[in-house]
């Protein structure tokens, strides 16, 4: 696995910096119900995402377990990080409107623990976008066995009492061969 720390300086200058940033935020952002004003960045890296989801009536606030990349999202967002684990977030039931959660589900050992983590602290009726089939935007057979597999996310989702709410992709900007990435958007349900 990647050294996180290591590689903060540089992450996002190799990973199609602000251009495909940009994009992903356009993408997370045609997802959020308008008046979404408090978003949970989850596993948020370098804050380059937020950073562009970020507006005058919306907070964001970054999750990451590395350091380093935390160190370079509270530059771009002044004390709006928070060092933990996805799969263990130390925050409250029911107190974010959205969380984000942008090339992540792929990296974990236990994608479903961090899906409920990610309900459990939504407002009712709040929102959960997740990027899936990452391979796929690469051009790699769908692994369905895979943490961010479309069918192994919704049915978990589905199973902590989420409904489907919508669907995007948007083009990795400035990533060698352009992959276009899928997002899917879960809302929780008012009377869980």
């Amino acid at each position: 696995m990647l050294d996180y720390d290591r590689e903060a300086s540089r992450y996002d200058d190799t990973r199609g910096g602000v251009p495909r940033a940009i994009a992903a935020a356009a993408a997370v952002d045609r997802l959020l119900p308008a008046g979404t004003s408090v978003v949970l960045d989850l596993a948020g890296g370098t804050g380059i995402v937020s950073e562009q989801l970020a507006g005058p009536s919306r907070a964001l606030v970054v999750l990451d377990r590395s350091h380093g990349m935390l160190r370079r999202a509270v530059e771009r967002l002044p004390g709006r990080g928070v060092q933990a684990d996805a799969a263990r977030l130390p925050l409250a039931d029911g107190c974010v409107d959205a969380v984000a959660m942008v090339w992540l589900l792929h990296l974990v050992d236990h994608p479903e623990q961090v899906l409920a983590e990610a309900v459990r602290v939504l407002t009712p009726g709040g929102t959960l976008v997740t990027t899936v089939d990452k391979r796929a935007a690469h051009g790699h057979p769908v692994d369905e066995h895979a943490g961010d597999s479309r069918p192994r996310v919704e049915a978990t989702l589905r199973a902590l009492g989420a409904e489907p709410a919508g669907s995007t992709t948007f083009a990795g900007v400035g990533q060698q061969g352009e992959p276009v990435y899928s997002l899917v958007a879960f809302r929780c349900g008012e009377g869980r």
